[in-house]
């Protein structure tokens, strides 16, 4: 049993590598085998963990429906289990998934429920995710002004940040000044977007060129000048 528990851990690992390396239909196949196999043995622990990973994967992949059905499913049973901290990750999905939806009630509330979990287990990276994520979801929201003065509230704090997760924030906080008209919105974004090529982060290289995207719609002829010249 425990062979066969370890050979699904590997399986759940080489499927996080897959992730981040942007191959995301045979990460998804891989978290598939490890579900199945974990299932197999009665690890319903580590089949959840799994089915959370597929939904961050299908979320990304704009397939909300599936990805909120795949939080559910992993907080029932991290829920069952009384691993609180598991579920509140969980939850975080689902709170991306509402904001995509324009849902901000609900993502606002899921984002606290997990806040609060990972400050009950002193987490603190998590919590700073929490808190990025909300600036996440007020630039989705168009409260820019917002997102900018919630950004200024964690400099202190992303020295513990993983590196991604200051690319993500770089990239939030970016958009949000640009969108004020600050004249280092569009340079922070950029350097966000070297960091994620530098840190081969597929998914953060595409949401930074899409960022810029959008500002560059949303900017006169210097700006989307300026957009060009980062894109060619």
């Amino acid at each position: 049993l425990g062979h066969h528990r370890y050979l699904q851990h590997a399986l759940t690992n080489s499927g996080l590598t897959a992730m981040y390396l942007g191959r995301w239909d045979d990460a998804i196949d891989r978290y598939q085998r490890a579900i199945e196999g974990y299932m197999q043995y009665g690890h319903a622990l580590g089949a959840a963990t799994a089915v959370a990973n597929v939904g961050f994967l299908r979320y990304r992949q704009g397939r909300l429906e599936e990805a909120d059905e795949r939080g559910r499913q992993a907080i029932r049973v991290y829920e069952t289990a009384g691993v609180p901290h598991n579920a509140a990750t969980a939850r975080l999905l689902r709170a991306h998934v509402a904001a995509a939806e324009r849902r901000f009630t609900d993502a606002a509330a899921l984002v606290a429920e997990a806040r609060a979990a990972f400050v009950a287990v002193d987490q603190r990276s998590m919590v700073l995710d929490c808190d990025v994520s909300t600036m996440e979801h007020l630039v989705c929201a168009g409260r820019y002004g917002d997102a900018v003065d919630a950004g200024g509230a964690l400099v202190d704090r992303l020295a513990i940040a993983e590196p991604e997760l200051r690319v993500t924030y770089d990239r939030v906080l970016g958009r949000a000044e640009a969108a004020l008209g600050v004249d280092t919105g569009v340079a922070r974004v950029e350097a966000a977007l070297a960091e994620a090529r530098e840190l081969n982060l597929v998914y953060e290289v595409m949401q930074c060129l899409a960022t810029l995207v959008d500002i560059a719609d949303d900017g006169g002829p210097a700006v989307q000048q300026t957009v060009r010249d980062e894109l060619e």
